[in-house]
């Protein structure tokens, strides 16, 4: 965080002194009582939650309230600045901090894509400058400002992933982060249970429009149907696409699975590039294309943030080819799980067998409300189609996987419904050998579906 004068920062949320000394400099901006840790930390009483203890072993607090009592809970060695409205006084601060800054910063929406698509930016443009990033998956709008914050004098560009959980998410987050740049990787299913319909939860990815200000830079996947329903009319910026598809500005053609990753020619601007990312699957290249189309709007060429990519490494949980145990490969995608990226994840599955018996292990889709049978239906349907010779279901509510698996056909002896990881681990032991690629699949929420992938995997 940029070391802030407090009579500044006193102005630009229109507060009022009221009790103590005030300390020449803020180095520390919470809104929460139990995250103030240091010296010089300003506080905004935002929950109502002043705990004067908490503040003691600290020396000049400011504490932001509109409470009229605030000031006899707190010792006099703090400072009570009282506003006639915290959340305002709060916004206010958040655009304050926002405006000390002209640098580029890149907002990424989208289901699927939006964690790998922000590291590989972030990783290419690490190379040659000092990168704010949020960290791994962490989108909540709870992080939000504490990404703010970790933009200082020494960042060159911010890139954030801006997570959709309920209407309002993208815009809010994109009132701290005023990106300049924004991507929308696809709109697929997800979060339904916090909206009306699959329509608005589109919507609300398209509050990427008036979180630029309808200006700026907004790069979009023009191969993605549910993209294609967003009115782009009110957007005056620069607009850009990739895909695979003729037309993108960015294209993906003779795109292949090669050792360790996917080949592809990018074509752009009637020049060719032929690059590499080290990940499998098409989602993979359509991710590449998101980044390194990115980098070239900051000024990087197009080869040089390819070869820059070469040396990316996925976090773990997306889509990892591992070495099994006995012999077998093992496909660890156990970070989260949705019908966009259960669709990726079988596709891969299927991609890298080569003549190997596949085995599916599925947790639960999280959060699909009243389409959650359709798509459990829907998502049986390709494991039928790609010949998936076992599935092995996790819990109660993935069980519908082995229920609409055996009315499309599998067999009986092939479809395994369990409740405990050990149960699960204890089958795949006797199934597993030099001729077996298994899946994982799962939500980020099934804590024992990791210590699962650590015991039938070596680790390099």
């Amino acid at each position: 965080m940029k070391r802030l004068r407090f009579q500044e920062v006193l102005t630009n949320i229109d507060g009022k002194s009221v009790q103590g000394t005030a300390p020449t400099y803020i180095r520390h901006v919470v809104d929460h009582p139990i995250d103030v840790k240091a010296d010089q930390t300003l506080l905004f009483d935002r929950f109502r939650r002043v705990r004067a203890w908490r503040l003691n072993p600290y020396d000049g607090c400011v504490i932001v309230t509109e409470d009229p009592n605030a000031w006899s809970k707190v010792r006099s060695h703090h400072m009570v600045v009282r506003v006639k409205d915290v959340e305002e006084a709060y916004r206010n601060f958040v655009r304050y901090y926002r405006a000390l800054f002209s640098i580029p910063v890149i907002a990424i929406t989208g289901t699927c894509g939006k964690t790998t698509t922000k590291e590989m930016v972030a990783h290419i443009l690490s190379q040659k400058y000092q990168v704010q990033a949020t960290l791994r998956s962490k989108n909540a709008s709870d992080f939000n400002l504490d990404y703010l914050l970790g933009i200082d004098d020494d960042t060159n560009v911010a890139v954030f992933e801006t997570g959709v959980a309920k209407k309002g998410d993208l815009l809010d987050s994109c009132l701290f982060f005023r990106p300049t740049i924004g991507v929308i990787t696809n709109i697929g299913i997800d979060h339904l249970n916090a909206f009306a319909s699959h329509d608005e939860y589109i919507q609300a990815k398209g509050e990427m429009l008036p979180g630029l200000g309808y200006a700026g830079t907004l790069l979009l996947n023009t191969d993605d149907p549910n993209i294609k329903k967003i009115d782009f009319t009110p957007f005056h910026g620069k607009l850009l696409t990739f895909g695979l598809g003729d037309g993108a500005d960015f294209q993906a053609t003779h795109v292949r699975t090669e050792n360790r990753g996917m080949a592809f020619t990018l074509r752009y601007q009637h020049m060719n590039h032929h690059l590499f990312v080290p990940g499998y699957g098409q989602h993979s290249v359509y991710n590449a294309l998101a980044a390194i189309a990115t980098a070239y709007m900051l000024g990087l060429g197009i080869e040089e943030a390819g070869e820059r990519l070469r040396s990316f490494q996925y976090l773990p949980g997306h889509v990892n080819v591992l070495s099994g145990i006995n012999g077998s490969v093992v496909i660890d995608d156990s970070w989260s799980s949705n019908p966009t990226s259960m669709r990726a994840a079988l596709k891969v599955l299927d991609d890298l067998a080569e003549g190997r018996k596949k085995i599916a292990v599925l947790g639960r889709m999280a959060s699909l409300g009243e389409f959650a049978d359709e798509q459990y239906a829907q998502i049986s349907q390709q494991l039928v189609e790609q010949n998936v010779d076992v599935l092995i279901t996790r819990g109660s509510i993935a069980k519908d996987f082995a229920k609409h698996a055996l009315r499309l056909g599998m067999k009986e002896q092939n479809v395994y419904r369990c409740y405990e990881i050990v149960d699960i681990e204890h089958l795949l032991h006797g199934l597993m050998d030099e001729n077996t690629i298994v899946l994982v699949k799962s939500s980020m929420m099934d804590l024992e579906i990791k210590n699962l992938v650590k015991n039938i995997t070596h680790r390099l």
